[in-house]
């Protein structure tokens, strides 16, 4: 959304943002190991020229995620078990026994 930036460099992406410059994207999903994450939602760029952006996304492979946290001592098993336990208890099952967490997802 927005007029195209008659440039890609610096100059020309600043004045798309100020012009109130947003990608709507419909279709996003990232892959770290078994976490995947797949959703929707908004993104531009903030006021030092950084990304920022809503998603509604879906989060499956979070338990994963966590265990290998908590091996590489980025996060503390005490908080990881209570990680994986709030989320286990907002999530879904598949068919297949695969547990989903719809989540809104802030990018800042």
């Amino acid at each position: 959304m927005g007029p195209l930036p008659a440039a890609t460099n610096a100059a020309g992406l600043k004045a798309w943002r100020d012009a109130g410059g947003t990608l709507d994207l419909e279709a996003v999903s990232l892959q770290w190991g078994k976490l995947a994450i797949a959703g929707n939602g908004t993104a531009a760029l903030d006021p030092e020229m950084q990304p920022e952006g809503a998603f509604a996304v879906t989060l499956t492979g979070y338990d994963q995620a966590i265990d290998a946290l908590i091996a590489a001592r980025w996060l503390k098993p005490g908080p990881g078990s209570l990680a994986k336990l709030a989320l286990d208890l907002a999530s879904t099952q598949d068919r297949n026994g695969q547990r989903s967490v719809k989540t809104p997802l802030t990018v800042q």
